[in-house]
């Protein structure tokens, strides 16, 4: 069992939403173009996705901005310097802010682009240009990071 899996389990109150089945997971990472973590990877197949408190990941048996895969192609869409190997982890706030992205090595980062690319005072170079911080190394880490955040 993954270190993530037992955490989440530890804590039934965590919505999630339907498990998904491996061929999914295959087919996310193909129109992806990349490979998920094996700890996101054993999350899909045993939660889909979560939220608790002000908190949701993205992952799959969801709509809109939580599906990982919607969100991810979405960031990739607006923001040319979208990292290629990384996908949304956690969507910006509606009122704007950073994302949280995962990379292949399970890396989390906080993202946020600089500028507005649909504002009128958007320019191509400053659309493109991002701030990425590494946060932590690790999906259950940043999974306790979280849990702190919502006071759970």
């Amino acid at each position: 069992m993954s270190a993530l899996v037992d955490k989440i389990k530890e804590h039934p109150q965590i919505f999630h939403s339907m498990r998904c089945e491996m061929v999914r997971v295959w087919d996310c990472e193909d129109k992806l173009n990349l490979t998920f973590p094996e700890e996101f990877t054993q999350y899909l197949t045993h939660f889909g996705a979560i939220g608790f408190g002000n908190v949701e990941w993205t992952g799959m048996n969801v709509e809109a901005d939580l599906n990982v895969v919607r969100a991810t192609l979405a960031a990739r869409d607006t923001w040319a310097g979208f990292p290629a190997d990384c996908f949304v982890l956690r969507p910006a706030p509606e009122t704007g802010g950073e994302m949280i992205l995962c990379d292949e090595q399970e890396n989390i980062y906080a993202w946020k682009p600089e500028g507005d690319p649909a504002g009128d005072k958007a320019d191509a170079p400053s659309a493109g240009n991002m701030t990425k911080a590494l946060i932590c190394t690790g999906l259950a880490a940043y999974f306790d990071l979280c849990l702190a955040e919502a006071e759970v």
